[in-house]
This record gives C-alpha cells, structure tokens and sequence, in this order.
C-alpha cells in the first residue's frame, strides 16, 4: 500500500529542507539569466518569470541573490565589459613585483659601486 502525500505538504517539506520555495528559486534563477543577457525592462522580466509585478521580482530577486534586480544587471555587465576587454588583447598593466636587492657578482652592474 503506497502512501499518498498532497502536493502541498510535499512543498512544505522541500521548503522546510531547503529554506525556499522552490519555484521561486527558479524564477529568481531565469530572472537573473534574463538581466544579464538582454535589455528588457523589469517590468517585462517580473512577467515573463511568472513572478507578476516588478514589486515581487525585487523582493525575490534581493532574497535570493542579495541584490537589487538593477544593481545585478549593471555589476553583471560591468564585470563582462572588463573580462572581454581583457580578452581582446588590450594591454594590461603589468603586475607589481618587488625583486629582493642583488648583490655582488649577480648586481646589475657586477658588484661595482
């Protein structure tokens, strides 16, 4: 004999176990893909996530990630802008490096004063 479990008490354990619902999780996941690889408006990705209203998309947005939907979007293009950038063979400033004195034979000018 199987047991039956109703689909909301089964979402109630996930959530338990996991601390989120997971939907949400989802939305806040195809949301965050949404802002990096397009311009559309916030209003236009709260509904295409399914979360309604630009309100619910910050609110679940600034839960799951940390940060605002808008703020995201401009860390996120900012830090591709730099990786590309850098990519695209531009000169990078050469990395500090501290080279302990030589001395003697080894000294640039052979010891000499």
């Amino acid at each position: 004999m199987s047991a039956r479990v109703s689909g909301r008490w089964r979402r109630a354990s996930i959530q338990r176990r996991v601390g989120s619902r997971p939907a949400l999780s989802v939305s806040s996941k195809l949301a965050q893909r949404l802002l990096e690889r397009g311009d559309e408006p916030v209003e236009r990705i709260a509904a295409q996530t399914g979360l309604g209203t630009p309100a619910n998309l910050r609110h679940h947005f600034l839960r799951f990630t940390g940060t605002s939907p808008s703020v995201y979007r401009t860390a996120f293009r900012s830090l591709v802008s730099t990786v590309t950038w850098a990519d695209r063979g531009a000169p990078e400033p050469a990395p500090a490096r501290h080279e302990p004195a030589r001395r003697g034979a080894d000294a640039p000018n052979g010891g000499r004063n």
